[in-house]
């Protein structure tokens, strides 16, 4: 599962003026650590570069997909709080 957030539902608002978190919930390959990932990184516009860069990437393990599932709702919810309330998934 993969989601997008934003600070803007706006979708002719300036870059500058926009930021954006992708949450991710995938299966992980490496079993010690645990069976799934949920991954948290924050996109925003670079002026010096003219482009979208992406930081703060944040990894989770879970061991079971219900863990995985509560971690990505309380970043979810988290991000909502501060008001990355516009998703990608509500468009569908």
């Amino acid at each position: 599962m993969q989601e997008v957030l934003s600070n803007t539902g706006d979708s002719n608002a300036p870059l500058a003026a926009q930021e954006f978190y992708e949450l991710c919930l995938e299966d992980s390959d490496d079993i010690w650590k645990g069976r799934h990932i949920v991954r948290q990184a924050h996109a925003r516009w670079d002026q010096m570069a003219c482009r979208i860069v992406w930081e703060n990437i944040e990894t989770e393990y879970a061991r079971t997909l219900e863990e995985a599932k509560q971690r990505y709702e309380a970043r979810r919810a988290s991000l909502v709080k501060q008001g990355f309330r516009y998703s990608d998934m509500d468009l569908f």
